[in-house]
């Protein structure tokens, strides 16, 4: 966490949303480095694989973002070279799947000046 504080520092002027990938920052230890740096956190939903990020519904700061990043779980980390890297973001989202977070998101936005989606 010494590395991220650090980092948060020297772009402090700048408005910030963190997307982090571990685990590590989804504890009040973590939360609360960012919200130290006024820096918000990027609320995703992926494919949870390892020890990724669960999704969340944080705020750290005024700005708060939400990123649909996509779930296609069958080319995420796919090794195969006929694959191009952006089909792991090629995904529809069905209203089944996005009607939880219509909460989440409404929650983020009532902590925040701005939340982005």
């Amino acid at each position: 966490m010494t590395y991220l504080s650090q980092l948060l520092k020297r772009f402090a002027d700048f408005p910030l949303v963190v997307e982090v990938r571990h685990r590590f920052v989804n504890a009040p230890e973590g939360y609360a480095l960012l919200a130290e740096h006024n820096a918000g956190i990027c609320n995703m939903i992926s494919p949870v694989i390892g020890r990724s990020l669960e999704a969340t519904e944080e705020t750290t700061s005024a700005v708060g973002y939400v990123r649909l990043h996509g779930r296609r779980y069958d080319t995420w980390f796919s090794d195969d070279e006929n694959v191009p890297s952006h089909e792991r973001y090629n995904y529809l989202y069905s209203t089944e799947e996005l009607k939880p977070w219509v909460k989440r998101i409404e929650k983020n936005r009532g902590g925040t000046r701005a939340t982005f989606l």
